[in-house]
């Protein structure tokens, strides 16, 4: 079974004051093993500099990491920012965060389960084509 963590900013504005908090966050879930992370953003109205540069810093340690994170929820002129600077391509973005965890379920019941054998006793045989329909956050409002 899998875990999403989210964290929700305690302000309507990301900004520097929320940065370190988030940051904190992330690193501290990454620390404990998560690796499916989603930033929820339904009351945030205003993203200032520090808050979207924030959110690119936990999106690289994120990936790093080879965990998913997911900004969700978010509108206003927040999601503008990230279209005006085409940060909204860079970021997995979703309308909540019950889209985020049914996005990850989904992506978790496709990958295939690795085999416990050693190569030498695992039968070659050959591959389906995985070609996925993924379910891609949506980048558009």
């Amino acid at each position: 079974m899998f875990k999403v963590k989210v964290y929700q900013p305690g302000n309507r504005i990301l900004s520097a004051v929320d940065a370190v908090s988030l940051a904190t966050w992330v690193s501290e879930s990454l620390d404990n093993g998560s690796k499916y992370l989603a930033i929820d953003l339904q009351y945030v109205s205003f993203l200032d500099s520090r808050g979207l540069g924030a959110l690119v810093l936990v999106h690289n340690r994120v990936q790093k990491a080879e965990g998913l994170l997911g900004i969700c929820a978010i509108s206003g002129q927040a999601s503008m920012l990230l279209e005006l600077t085409s940060m909204n391509k860079l970021f997995h973005i979703y309308e909540s965060v019950t889209q985020f965890k049914d996005v990850v379920q989904q992506r978790l019941m496709e990958t295939p389960a690795v085999s416990t054998q050693p190569p030498e006793l695992q039968k070659t045989l050959p591959l389906k084509n995985n070609s996925r329909q993924d379910a891609s956050p949506s980048a558009s409002r």
